[in-house]
């Protein structure tokens, strides 16, 4: 903690130090000692806001340390046992609401820490439309994080996210939870065949469908013009064919158009290629790692953004984007657009997965997660100079590494029925033997008899 040793060149009175004191108290700055000249009598003055059990709301008087500076003349932070620790979170409405796992999480760790250290704790709740606590440009709070510019609180919780802005306006408590913001689009079960397409983004199709119209229509220029053939109304299936492997003899016989399609070939037998093994990872792997889509792409396939107000703010403020649609109305908290994304198939979201995970195991819609920002801290925001700062971070470090709050976390999960409880067994394992491809050998051998059939029954007839 900060110690500050202030030197007068000038005579201070009694009355000024005191003043100089209660401002300096007002923001949490009270490990200082001031060099001053009182009635013609050089020394050095300090105050004992915690003394007593004052704890930081007031001093009785000033302390004259005498004439000589030492490293002893700091006040300490010894009796806290008056000491009450305001704190400020989200009114939870819904308390079975999974939303509000982080509020819980963040209001247990404050209550252990208090514990420990040995104070008291004074909780207020404010709606949940206060919940932006956000830093402008001009360094001025608002949402919650006003409750502490205001000095109406010591700590905010209410899941915030740790950023710079924040940080370098206010002190924060952080280190015990890790989130990641996750691009969300529904994945709904009875368009399963759009997988077909999902191998390639848009651009990609259209690039391969221009390719196909423009050599489709040199082929039938040089076919009519140079070569005077008539009938070319079958030619762009023959040109669509060499994506399957099959070529036109025909074609090939025609000099002038040897190039062009020996270029045709090569282009084809690369994106057939391309294609034929990512729909085979695609189709074969249970949970596939989906690509990250625009916002442009995300619209030419008929989606529209369903992103909370208090996202659409953080967005702005801390990385200056400002979101491309209007907002929605069912899309003005986290649990509107839960439930939107949810139950509409054209509305996707960006936002912090931690919130989501424990909600969408619930419902029948699947989801195609892809990963945008990653390892993005969790912080409960204090005052610069809040005395109890350290004790409650030395707690909160090791409660999270203890594991408390991951078994939290999974066992939430595990009660909840979106994840599974595995039991730590002893596997045993066999070895493989021809008895375990018998099934194998036995589709082999109906193949070699339907083909004896078939074969005795064209030599017959």
């Amino acid at each position: 903690m900060a110690k500050f040793l202030i030197v007068t060149t000038s005579e201070v009175q009694y009355p000024e130090l005191k003043k100089i004191f209660r401002k300096l108290l007002k923001y949490h700055i009270f490990n200082v000692t001031v060099l001053t000249q009182i009635n013609k009598a050089q020394g050095s003055w300090t105050f004992y806001p915690l003394k007593d059990g004052n704890c930081l709301s007031n001093y009785d008087k000033l302390e004259y340390l005498g004439s000589c500076v030492n490293n002893d003349i700091f006040p300490v932070a010894k009796d806290l046992r008056n000491c009450t620790v305001l704190v400020t979170g989200n009114k939870i409405v819904d308390k079975k609401s999974y939303i509000n796992y982080i509020q819980y999480l963040e209001e247990y760790l404050i209550r252990v820490s208090a514990k420990a250290i040995g104070v008291k704790i004074k909780y207020s709740y404010e709606d949940y439309d206060t919940n932006d606590g956000e830093v402008l440009n001009n360094y001025t709070s608002i949402g919650m994080l006003n409750y502490l510019q205001k000095r109406k609180a010591d700590i905010v919780f209410g899941g915030f996210f740790l950023t710079e802005r924040r940080a370098w306006v206010y002190d924060f408590i952080s280190g015990y939870k890790y989130t990641s913001i996750k691009q969300i689009i529904p994945n709904w079960g009875q368009k399963r065949w759009k997988t077909l397409y999902r191998t390639f983004r848009t651009k990609i199709w259209y690039l391969i469908a221009c390719a196909f119209i423009s050599i489709t229509l040199i082929t039938m220029a040089i076919s009519y013009y140079c070569l005077h053939i008539k009938n070319i109304s079958r030619i762009p299936l023959h040109l669509f064919d060499y994506f399957f492997g099959h070529s036109d003899r025909n074609l090939f016989k025609v000099k002038k158009l040897r190039i062009i399609l020996i270029s045709w070939v090569f282009f084809t037998f690369f994106i057939a290629s391309f294609y034929n093994s990512e729909i085979v990872s695609l189709l074969t792997k249970p949970r596939y790692e989906p690509q990250s889509y625009s916002n442009e792409e995300l619209k030419q396939n008929g989606y529209k953004t369903c992103i909370s107000d208090s996202f659409r703010t953080y967005n702005k403020i801390v990385y200056n984007i400002t979101e491309p649609d209007a907002q929605v109305p069912e899309c003005k908290n986290t649990e509107d657009v839960l439930n939107t994304i949810t139950t509409r198939e054209n509305y996707y979201t960006v936002a912090d997965y931690s919130q989501f995970q424990k909600n969408l195991c619930h419902y029948n819609a699947r989801f195609d997660e892809t990963d945008m920002l990653n390892n993005i801290m969790y912080a409960l925001y204090t005052n610069k100079g809040f005395f109890l700062k350290e004790k409650f971070k030395r707690i909160v470090s090791a409660i999270f590494e203890s594991g408390i709050i991951q078994d939290s976390h999974i066992y939430s999960l595990i009660s909840k029925g979106c994840a599974k409880q595995t039991h730590h067994s002893e596997q045993t394992y066999k070895v493989l033997s021809l008895h375990d491809l018998q099934l194998t050998f036995y589709i082999l051998l109906t193949g070699y008899l339907i083909s004896l059939v078939v074969f005795l029954i064209e030599c017959s007839f």
